[in-house]
């Protein structure tokens, strides 16, 4: 098994995330800790695991603030249900997912704020390494809601680099950025995002 330890300091500076991975064949197990500040700072904890392929198992996530704090559990099944529960104190009447069905073709969560979730899809396709377009659904994790969404989401390979990492576009609706990758397909550089330190 390899370990990485992997922190990111976001480009507005309100922000930091750190994270200990730990691959296993095919898949990873990753716990972090992000912090947000600014006007209405908070704190995410969170745990990650995928199986064979890095699809999505399951994310633990706790967000707390000055005068609230939130829990989700998101877990995707073989078969490719997902379920979401949510609990919060104090109760603000959201639901974790409103519609699974909204989720049925995703297989990867995508956490706000965080670069790590773009790890899943390069790694499993090769993006940073091998020329290729995915287009992929998401269960996209806002923060500080904790709320989940379905997010259509398209990678496309620009360019290798002589390290083995590379140069990896992730566009979402009108958004698009060019992702510099690390040999070992973690976010080395997220424009306007955050980049590791």
């Amino acid at each position: 098994m390899t370990e990485k330890l992997l922190t990111w300091q976001g480009y507005d500076e309100a922000r930091l995330e750190q994270t200990w991975v730990e691959f296993h064949p095919g898949g990873l197990h990753a716990r972090g800790i992000m912090l947000v500040g600014g006007g209405a700072p908070f704190r995410a904890d969170y745990e990650l695991d995928t199986t064979a392929d890095y699809l999505t198992r399951r994310l633990l996530i706790r967000a707390t603030g000055l005068d609230w704090s939130r829990e989700l559990r998101l877990s995707r099944d073989a078969a490719g249900s997902w379920e979401a529960r949510r609990r919060t104190q104090p109760a603000d009447g959201q639901e974790g997912l409103a519609d699974v069905a909204l989720l049925d073709d995703a297989l990867d969560c995508d956490l706000t704020f965080s670069p790590l979730t773009n790890t899943m899809p390069v790694l499993r396709h090769r993006l940073h390494r091998e020329p290729g377009e995915v287009r992929l659904v998401m269960a996209w994790v806002l923060l500080p809601e904790l709320v989940v969404v379905r997010s259509a989401q398209r990678y496309e390979h620009i360019r290798a680099n002589a390290d083995g990492g590379g140069v990896v576009r992730y566009s979402s609706g009108d958004f698009s950025a060019e992702l510099t990758i690390d040999p070992d397909g973690f976010v080395q550089d997220y424009p306007k995002l955050g980049r590791q330190v």
